[in-house]
This record gives C-alpha cells, sequence and structure tokens, in this order.
C-alpha cells in the first residue's frame, strides 16, 4: 500500500485515540506524507475506523499541529472557544537561526509553548529559555509554558491559566 493509506489504517488499529493521533501527526511531522494525501485516503474510505477524529488530527496537521501535545491543545481552545493560535510560527532568534513557536496568538502578543519529556533535557531546556528570551526580549511576547501532559490530565487548570493571560493581553 502506498504510505498515507499505511498510516490511515496504523492510526485506525491503534489501541487508543492517543496513539491514533500520534501515528497521524507524526507521520506529517517527519515528512513522510501530506495532510491532503491523508485526507484524500480518508474520503475513499467512508468507514474506517476512527475517520473522525483522523479528519480532526488531520485538519489539525495541515494548520500546523504537528505533535499529539499540540493537537490536544488546538482541540482545547476549540472545545473552550479559545481563540485559535497560528501554530508552528517561524521566527528568526537573535542569532538568525530558524525557530518555531507552537501556538501563537497574535492579536494579544502571546505565544504558547508545549512542552513534551524531550524539553526536560538540561540542552533542550537550556535552549529553550534562550529561545524564550528572544520573544520576549526581541519581539516583545509574552510566553506561557504548558507541560504536554497537563493537556489531559489537568486540562481545567490549562484552560484556566490560558483564558486569563489572553484576558490580561486582551487587545484595546
Amino acid at each position: 500500500t502506498r504510505i498515507a493509506r499505511s498510516v490511515i489504517d496504523a492510526a485506525s488499529w491503534a489501541a487508543n485515540e492517543v496513539g491514533a493521533t500520534a501515528i497521524t501527526a507524526a507521520s506529517v511531522q517527519q515528512g513522510l506524507v501530506r495532510a491532503n494525501d491523508l485526507r484524500a485516503v480518508l474520503g475513499r474510505l467512508t468507514r474506517q475506523p476512527r475517520r473522525a477524529l483522523l479528519l480532526d488530527v488531520i485538519d489539525a496537521t495541515d494548520g500546523g499541529s504537528l505533535s499529539v501535545y499540540e493537537v490536544e491543545f488546538l482541540r482545547l481552545c476549540r472545545r473552550f472557544h479559545l481563540p485559535l493560535p497560528s501554530r508552528q510560527v517561524r521566527r528568526a532568534d537573535s542569532t538568525g537561526r530558524a525557530r518555531f513557536t507552537d501556538a501563537e496568538f497574535d492579536d494579544y502578543d502571546v505565544v504558547a509553548e508545549i512542552d513534551g519529556a524531550q524539553h526536560m533535557e538540561i540542552a533542550t531546556w537550556w535552549d529553550d529559555l534562550d529561545r524564550q528570551n528572544d520573544l520576549v526580549i526581541d519581539h516583545g511576547r509574552t510566553v506561557i509554558r504548558f507541560v504536554g501532559l497537563a493537556l489531559r490530565m489537568r486540562h481545567t487548570v490549562v484552560v484556566r491559566r490560558l483564558h486569563d493571560c489572553l484576558r490580561l493581553k486582551r487587545p484595546d
């Protein structure tokens, strides 16, 4: 089978929705397949297990959400009627290196970063701090960070903190 069909099958056969989301998002993130190719496969497979979930994940990856946590963050924004952020925004840091942010609420000058386990490694953590400083100093952005697992385990706290931050930064 072609890669797009294989990804859809693997996501459909995953043990749970988190696994299905991870397979789908990772395949787009790693450049194995385009969101449009996945969407085309599902267009032909009208009775595919988890079809609605997969279409939702494909739409999220097409808009820039490239991890399970980023897809979940977008779902929370939609579910709780928060503004929808721009995702994977490319910026140059103070050294000219290309960097990407997870979610930006442009009208509020707020950046949300969602940290998975890899952000606990000292080199990555240090790099994250430098990137956050660049966002604050060079771009005047407020940066709010969330641990990825909190999106599922403490989503009410995440939503409340994000809502409070956006309310304080509301444009005039």
